[in-house]
């Protein structure tokens, strides 16, 4: 695959300015993985962990957002922060679309 379609849940939040110093690791709901838009083979800790690190091995105190389609399992999304862990990063933060006005509150 070369993108993946990701349904993000979603938050009231502001648009976030892009940064260079990020990485962004996509989970599809299916357990798929990006990073950086760039498909990852293996879907254990060990291989996410490489991934990131080879991402941001130039990068001075990277942030890693990931965005995980709704429908993605909380073990994947728990597999990105072990391996984010492994790789030694520790600002990580999570996607989300914003509502739209017309969406009420619950």
């Amino acid at each position: 695959f070369t993108e993946m379609q990701l349904n993000l849940p979603v938050a009231d939040a502001t648009a976030q300015q892009e940064r260079n110093q990020e990485v962004i690791v996509a989970i599809s709901s299916d357990g798929r993985f990006t990073v950086n838009k760039t498909p990852i083979n293996s879907r254990d800790v060990q291989g996410l962990s490489q991934a990131l690190a080879q991402s941001t091995q130039t990068m001075e105190n990277p942030m890693v957002i990931i965005s995980a389609d709704a429908q993605a399992s909380h073990q994947s999304v728990i597999q990105v922060l072990e391996a984010a862990q492994t790789s030694g990063l520790q600002h990580i933060t999570f996607a989300a679309q914003s509502r739209t006005r017309s969406v009420p509150l619950p």
